[in-house]
């Protein structure tokens, strides 16, 4: 065989070698949505539905083997679990987050911050609305009920959430900024919650507070931001 035809077989071989190794899985999608599905259906006591598994580049790591998401349904909605390989036993994995979490804990999150607000702050009229900073919260983050109380559940979790509050120009005032950040700030010992204050006319007010959750960046006189940072370090 000449030259140049081994060569051209090598070549070949090369990349239907290079073929293969990128048609790999990156993850054990079975067991994936085994250990994913398990850990939903008993924390919530529901019957989640798995709909697929995918490798995950998660918090900006290249390693796909590592990580990876879980998609699932209940009741036609859709959600997200985050899971990783245990650090003691790379043949396994773990949940480290979910979103449906967010259907419990935001609203219990920003029910009780309004309340701090319309109680401690001399605000004629707000609306607000709320996110967890990761996009979803902890394995460790309990189920809430109805007995839970923001300073227990706080206390206990490092809680990161984006708070912001639109507010009409009669019920703004000077240093209302720092008045909100003084009033939630004893509420969040392990937390870091950024607070986004929206400022609208009257007349706009309206109709910003009719679809809270959607921006009018291009309506608002203006708005500004404030933090609270709170010893998170303390759960990591």
């Amino acid at each position: 065989m000449r030259l140049k035809n081994i060569i051209a077989l090598l070549l070949v071989c090369g990349v239907t070698c290079i073929g293969c190794f990128e048609k790999k899985p990156f993850i054990d999608a079975e067991k994936v949505g085994a250990v994913a599905l398990e850990y939903m259906n008993s924390k919530y006591n529901q019957d989640f539905e798995l709909l697929s598994c995918e490798p995950s580049k998660d918090q900006g790591i290249e390693n796909q083997e590592s990580y990876a998401n879980a998609e699932v349904s209940l009741k036609d909605d859709k959600y997200l679990v985050r899971l990783s390989l245990l650090k003691d036993d790379k043949s396994d994995w773990e949940v480290y987050w979910d979103n449906y979490m967010n259907t419990i804990a935001d609203p219990f999150f920003r029910e009780n911050m309004d309340n701090i607000l319309q109680n401690k702050l001399n605000v004629k009229e707000f609306t607000s609305g709320l996110c967890t900073v990761s996009g979803g919260y902890s394995d460790k983050f309990p189920v809430l009920n109805e007995n839970d109380t923001l300073k227990e559940i706080a206390d206990s979790n490092a809680i990161a959430l984006t708070y912001w509050i639109y507010m009409p120009e009669s019920s703004h005032y000077e240093g209302v900024d720092e008045d909100v950040k003084n009033a939630l700030d004893p509420y969040f010992p392990h937390g870091l919650v950024y607070i986004n204050v929206y400022v609208y006319s009257d007349d706009v007010y309206g109709s910003v507070k009719e679809e809270t959750g959607k921006y009018y960046n291009e309506k608002e006189l203006f708005s500004y931001n404030v933090e609270i940072k709170n010893k998170m370090e303390d759960f990591k």
